[in-house]
């Protein structure tokens, strides 16, 4: 029985064709460093080294994502927060302006 797994996809070559079917980009200037960085992960003759691997590099990538997303989330609550207060002050000027207008008259 063949005990290979053939993974032609895990490489530079089906990564980029990946990226182009997917994302329709066929050249960026990250395309070097992940050839690099695919080629190392993938580089051992033992299967499960290279998966172990590739598990854990995705895991460190879903916790980074993860860690960008809860701060932009942030940002846009903060931002929200700011456009409300701006808003609430706006209001409180117009109706203050109203009620001097009307003790004018």
């Amino acid at each position: 029985m063949d005990m290979h797994i053939h993974m032609s996809y895990c490489n530079p070559s089906g990564i980029r064709i990946l990226v182009s079917n997917y994302l329709g980009i066929n050249d960026h200037n990250l395309f070097p460093e992940i050839d690099e960085l695919l080629t190392k992960l993938m580089k051992s003759e033992v299967a499960e080294v290279a998966l172990e691997g590739l598990v854990e590099f995705l895991k460190r990538k879903k916790t980074e994502v993860a860690e960008v997303g809860n701060k932009q989330k942030a940002s846009r609550e903060a931002e929200g927060d700011e456009k409300i207060g701006e808003f609430v002050r706006k209001a409180k000027k117009r109706r203050s302006n109203t009620k001097r207008n009307r003790k004018g008259l």
